[in-house]
């Protein structure tokens, strides 16, 4: 009856674990897979984070900041108060534009949130007065920069540059995965209209019949279908306009002669180049700056940027070669977020190769050869298998990925040394063959082994679900390390040991090795001195515990005068710089600044390109969240995105060059009164807040200037602290017209009306379009005044004479002079009104790359207590930025590591059935966390973001080693051991697995943390953790053991020595005796 049941089992032993057919086709089929899922899998620098985030944008041509606030900005505000998972929201009301950002909790619902906000949106959008455009609602990115600029320059006519620009915009856009292409430095073309007011006096006409006029010929109108018996007919009228000559011809009025006034009579009506609004300058290397137009290219989420930049360059060449390219045009690639994830990919998987070799060279010190190469082999076969199975989960290739691999590497590879010591064990020292072998280690270490990998994993959950920001950003970490972890598990069992076959059982005769020589020599002197120093008696052990207590003690009081930061400053290769000039400067103006800045960049050997954008912000990487919502485009703003050459070709840190470069800046600039400098220089994390930022909110924004003004005005004495700003902008003069209504009933004019005539003299008015049959797009026609100070340019009077000279004509044909019908006050306000959820308010930021965190709050903090105490009521402050960033962090931190010990502390209260034992176990990761602290101190490192998680993930390396080691002194205690005796004997047993631990570990890490800046507080949290924990694992553990066991309730032991008995004698046999049986807890980190 049993017979077929055997042979079943014999074979799927064989099968599984003893032929090596099965593990050769599972090593091809994951070499493949593997090497499948890396082409494959999407490959970026940093993960691209989806956070629920979203803009609305509101244009309403010619609005003040006041009007857009009151009656766009505070609407849309009012319907976002109670939505569902909304973290904050800001904005900030501008002339002509309202920005609202939303910000959800990092985990909310990305698609049900955006639909809601959309709802909320258009609700506010019944309420907001005509005039505005529809507020645009789009989801944003925490990482919303270009992924690549190109310039297009070349001896070509304006004209034909922006039409092929135009084209090129077009081609790009239609590349799947590409979402914008922003243009800078180009001018369109558009077809002016514009009026001269002495004209329209002398024929009697008003700007507004001449606007409803054009606006009449906006399309053609449908007439229906002609259906006779010859063919059908669809018919319509040609209203709209399609040439310059016909838009000049339009007929106005006929005046008392008889003849017919036209447009041509009292404008000029001609095709133009829009006024600039921006100017691009490139240079490469420090080449001659090159005019041009720039096209930065935007990609949506989870989309390849290294393909998006190949499909975007080859789409390029491909329209350079047809015949509709400019001859002499021509293109550069200046900026490529391509080039910096291959090489920050390089650079991290060069690290990863690099530890894995050094691993397999101390496998080689820990085992024989033939072991070491087959537990080394496992390793790529784990990471490609890992590689597939991140790939089915969507996760992409980034830093954070490998930085997994190379974490979970010092935890992984003591499977493959657990089963290739358990195959040396059962062929050469119980002399059994190879399938037995097999089987045996199978059945002895695959579950304590399963038991280690899944008690890891617990470590690393609560890490996983840490909320947040930087929760999502570091989130591959601890996924990359479990997965490696699980595919390391069946690695072990289902090719390790198969595969062991071709090595192991061709072995000669066996004989003990050096290294099992020196470890078995290493163990015995180290039980015989627990015995006698440590715990032959309970004083010796509580003097033990007394020097541990010390210890950690010393390691608290150090920990609380660490700097502390949010993440390392590290190496990146965007910087950009902004140039706020006075209000009143002009594109020209500003274009004469720009140069003298671009030359001291140019003379710059560290930096590859610059490209400047005169009339515009830096772009490509922009600072924090509050200037991403200032006025961008203004003609007194200047910005240069800078990319610095690869660290192999600087001398030092792309951060470091700063202060000198910022230095410099303010020398050029020194005769430019009132200009504000940004200099903002990637230095790694997951978002780019300020050091510095206080909110300060009240009713009143003229009060909030001048806090803001005062605090800037203290901040500047704090040393370390530069780029001092606000979110308020440069002071603008707004001018209110106030109509005298009176007057204009009088008159017979409506405000409605007097509003309209003035507008469309002081401002440029979009009409309609003139219509194109050809493929080009249809041009703006746009309304303007003449005036003689703006010589022929757009924009309102500039002298006080010409707008006097403005007349509104009356229902009754009169001309009447602006100034009787209304009075003009003019005010001053900030360029930006700011509003944090919902209240007026002022932002002030400051960049620091000096001052760790608690010694920036320490020297701020009592600054801002002194000043609120004279402020008004209904005024206060909060911290924000990195301050609010960091808090939310290292509170998600610190529960994710109670969690992950909790957890663990009840699994080990399950497995011990003690309270008191799993204590002693929890003492390995209080060492080790006071090791960290001590070597931090010693390398003046502050305490970090990535520290913490090198801690947490030190801590499931050192429960798991405490809980091997406790199991082991129990079973000599059990096994009839004195106190002493099971407690050193446990310790022992332990040594060469603890120290094997330590040893893959360090040396694993030491690769990344020599190369990469970012990582080097992870790794060397594990690093130093790892050193002080194994010394306590080999004196503290065992002392505790001894003076705490007894009220374990654990079965009397024999007779202990007294001071006076001699101790036994451990030698190598009585600890190769016991080996086999310790080794079935698994040698889990």
């Amino acid at each position: 009856m049993n017979k077929p049941s055997t042979k079943m089992t014999d074979w799927l032993k064989e099968l599984l674990f003893t032929s090596p057919v099965l593990s050769v086709l599972l090593v091809m089929l994951l070499t493949v897979a593997g090497l499948f899922g890396y082409q494959n899998m999407i490959k970026e620098a940093l993960p691209d984070l989806k956070i629920p985030m979203a803009s609305i944008a509101t244009h309403w041509h010619g609005a003040s900041q006041t009007v857009m606030e009151k009656e766009v900005t505070e609407k849309i505000e009012q319907e976002l108060r109670d939505l569902d998972h909304l973290k904050k929201h800001y904005s900030a009301s501008l002339h002509s534009n309202s920005v609202v950002m939303v910000e959800f909790n990092a985990d909310a619902p990305l698609q049900e949130s955006m639909n809601q906000l959309q709802e909320r949106v258009n609700k506010a959008d019944a309420e907001i007065p005509e005039g505005p455009k529809k507020p645009v609602v789009t989801q944003a990115s925490i990482r919303g920069m270009p992924i690549a600029s190109y310039v297009l320059y070349g001896e070509t006519n304006n004209e034909l540059l922006n039409r092929t620009a135009t084209r090129l915009q077009k081609r790009l856009l239609r590349i799947a995965g590409i979402t914008k292409v922003e243009m800078y430095g180009n001018r369109k073309s558009y077809i002016r209209v514009q009026v001269l007011p002495e004209r329209l006096r002398a024929y009697g006409i008003s700007p507004a019949k001449i606007v409803a006029l054009i606006n009449a010929h906006k399309q053609d109108v449908p007439l229906g279908v002609y259906e006779g018996r010859e063919q059908p007919l669809n018919l319509k009228a040609e209203s709209a306009l399609y040439s310059v000559e016909q838009l000049a011809d339009l007929p106005i009025e006929r005046n008392t002669a008889g003849r017919i006034v036209r447009l041509r009579d009292v404008a000029r009506v001609e095709k133009a180049p829009y006024r600039a609004a921006t100017e691009t300058y490139y240079s490469v290397d420090g080449s001659n700056y090159t005019q041009g137009v720039a096209l930065s290219i935007l990609k949506g989420d989870g989309k390849d940027t290294i393909k998006l930049v190949e499909q975007a360059t080859r789409a390029i060449e491909q329209a350079m070669q047809e015949s509709s390219w400019p001859a002499g045009l021509k293109y550069e690639l200046v900026s490529s977020d391509a080039e910096i994830i291959e090489q920050e990919l390089e650079k991290t998987l060069s690290s990863g190769w690099q530890s894995v070799l050094v691993v397999f060279v101390v496998l080689f010190f820990l085992l024989t050869w033939r072991e070491a190469t087959v537990a080394a082999l496992s390793i790529p076969i784990t990471f490609l298998g890992s590689i597939v199975v991140l790939w089915l989960l969507g996760y992409t290739l980034n830093v954070m990925v490998i930085v997994g691999m190379v974490l979970a590497l010092g935890l992984l590879v003591d499977d493959f040394i657990l089963m290739m010591e358990g195959m040396h064990d059962s062929l050469h020292i119980k002399r059994l063959s190879f399938s037995e072998s097999a089987v045996r280690t199978i059945k002895l270490f695959a579950v304590p082994s399963l038991a280690g990998t899944l008690t890891t994993i617990l470590i690393f959950v609560p890490l996983g679900n840490m909320g947040g920001l930087d929760g999502k950003f570091i989130r591959a970490i601890p996924v990359t390390a479990a997965v490696c972890l699980v595919v390391s598990y069946l690695v072990s069992i289902f090719i390790s040991v198969p595969l062991s076959k071709f090595l192991l059982i061709r072995r000669p005769a066996p004989q003990t090795a050096f290294v099992d020589r020196v470890t078995l020599q290493a163990e015995a002197r180290l039980s015989r001195w627990l015995q006698r120093s440590v715990t032959g008696r309970k004083r010796d052990a509580a003097k033990w515990l007394g020097i541990g207590a010390l210890v950690v003690a010393l390691g608290a009081g150090i920990a609380s005068f660490l700097p502390v930061t949010l993440y390392p400053v590290s190496d990146g290769r965007n910087m950009g710089i902004t140039v706020e000039l006075p209000a009143d400067y002009k594109l020209e103006e500003s274009r004469e600044v720009a140069m003298r800045v671009a030359k001291v960049l140019q003379e710059k050997p560290y930096l590859s390109s610059t490209l400047l954008v005169v009339g515009e912000r830096d772009f490509v990487y922009e600072g924090s969240a509050e200037d991403r919502l200032s006025a961008t485009t203004l003609p007194n703003n200047i910005g240069f995105s800078v990319i610095y050459k690869p660290l192999k070709g600087r001398d030092r840190l792309a951060i470091e060059y700063v202060p000198e470069l910022r230095r410099e800046l303010h020398e050029v600039l020194a005769d430019v009164p009132g200009y504000r400098l940004l200099v903002t220089s990637e230095t790694g994390g997951s978002s780019n807040e300020d050091a510095l930022q206080i909110n300060i909110s009240g009713p009143d924004i003229e009060q909030l200037q001048a806090i803001s003004q005062q605090l800037q005005q203290r901040l500047r004495q704090v040393e370390g602290l530069s780029d001092i700003r606000d979110n308020l902008g440069q002071g603008r003069t707004e001018a209110t017209v106030i109509p005298k209504r009176e007057m204009l009933d009088r008159y017979g004019l409506s405000e409605q009306d007097f509003n309209l005539q003035l507008g469309l003299y002081l401002g440029d008015t979009k009409i309609t379009k003139l219509r194109n049959n050809q493929s080009e797009d249809d041009l703006d026609i746009r309304f303007e005044a003449y005036w003689p100070s703006k010589q022929g340019k757009l924009g309102g009077p500039e002298r006080w004479d010409e707008w006097q000279s403005i007349r509104i004509r009356t229902p009754r044909g009169e001309w009447v002079p602006v100034e009787v019908l209304a009075d003009l006050h003019l005010t001053q306000v900030p360029l930006t009104v700011s509003h944090k959820n919902g209240r007026r308010n002022v932002t002030v930021m400051s960049k620091s790359f000096t001052l760790p965190f608690n010694e920036l709050y320490a020297a701020v903090n009592p600054i801002l207590e002194e000043m609120k105490a004279q402020w008004p009521v209904g005024y206060e402050y909060r911290w924000a930025g990195e301050y609010e960033l960091a808090g939310e962090t290292y509170g998600n931190s610190k529960q994710a590591f109670l969690l992950a010990v909790l957890g663990g502390g009840a699994i080990l209260v399950l497995q011990f059935r003690s309270f008191l034992q799993p204590a002693i176990i929890l003492v390995t990761v209080v060492f080790g966390i006071t090791g960290v602290f001590f070597g931090f101190n010693l390398m003046a490192y502050s305490l970090s973001f990535p520290a913490v998680i090198g801690m947490i993930a030190l801590a499931g390396i050192n429960v798991n080693d405490g809980i091997v080691l406790v199991d082991t002194m129990n079973r000599h205690y059990r096994s009839g051991k004195s106190l002493a005796e099971a407690a050193a004997l446990g310790a022992a047993d332990r040594f060469r697995p603890i120290v094997s631990t330590t040893l893959t570990t360090i040396f694993g890490l030491l690769p990344l943390a020599i190369a990469d800046d970012s990582w080097r507080p992870l790794c060397a949290a594990i690093i130093f953790g790892e050193l002080l924990s194994t010394v306590a694992a080999m004196v503290i553990v065992p002392a505790l053991f001894r003076v705490l066991t007894r009220r374990v309730g654990e079965k009397p032991a024999k007779m202990e020595p007294s001071s006076q008995t001699t101790l036994p004698t451990i030698d190598q046999n009585s600890i190769l005796a016991v080996r086999d049986q310790t080794y079935t807890m698994g040698r889990r980190l």
